[in-house]
């Protein structure tokens, strides 16, 4: 899994540089604030291989990172082994909030940044994504 979810990231940053962002987030919900997530809306799951019902995933063009709560924190190192996603740890001292980390990415990359929601079922691997 590791190796598609690293090529996923992969083919995101071709259409990040070309479209010129600098990062994409991934978040858990659908644009309605659902309990329960359909299937087309879990892009976070998609573009990060991390399958709990909270977290957000955030890609910049050189770097890849995850946030959730502690209920998840075992099973999301475990889901994230051998990709580029660094483990954010919610309320965990230390931890930088999506807003920070982006910050410091964002000095050293120039580009927009874009909410992105993605189409689970145009998702396939053949790299296609709908950037909103």
């Amino acid at each position: 899994m590791a190796e598609t979810i690293n090529k996923r990231l992969e083919d995101l940053r071709e259409v990040m540089r070309r479209e010129h962002l600098a990062a994409c987030i991934f978040p858990s919900t659908d644009p309605h604030q659902s309990e329960y997530v359909a299937d087309h809306w879990k892009g976070r799951e998609w573009i990060s291989g991390f399958n709990g019902s909270a977290g957000t995933a955030v890609v910049t063009l050189t770097s890849a990172a995850l946030w959730t709560d502690s209920r998840y924190f075992l099973a999301a190192e475990e889901q994230l082994k051998e990709t580029e996603y660094q483990l954010m740890k919610l309320k965990i001292e230390g931890t930088p909030t999506i807003a920070e980390w982006l910050g410091r990415c964002q000095t050293h990359h120039q580009g927009r940044l874009s909410h992105v929601r993605t189409n689970h079922s145009g998702c396939a691997d053949d790299g296609q994504f709908f950037v909103c």
